[in-house]
């Protein structure tokens, strides 16, 4: 695996360049197959938030495109240390 600043994969990334010879993907797994993993039934959960943090949240979710459910799931997971 090489070694490159963070901004220069995601220049990489963003032209539509492979960027995976800097990652390293020994230990990764999909948050959907972890998730399918647990064959457990699913509970529906209402969170709220302050404006200002969703939209902090917002930026984010833009910046490594996912949807904000997937952000805060993959959040919980490793935090959970169910992504190791």
């Amino acid at each position: 695996m090489q070694t490159i600043q963070a901004s220069e994969v995601e220049k990489k990334f963003d032209n539509g360049e492979d960027v995976s010879e800097y990652m390293d993907f020994s230990k990764a797994q999909k948050l959907s197959t972890l998730l399918n993993q647990s064959n457990n039934e699913y509970e529906e959960v209402k969170i709220f938030f302050p404006k200002n943090f969703m939209h902090l949240i917002d930026e984010k979710v833009k910046e490594i495109g996912v949807n904000r459910e997937a952000f805060i799931k993959m959040l919980i997971a490793q935090n959970l240390n169910l992504t190791h």
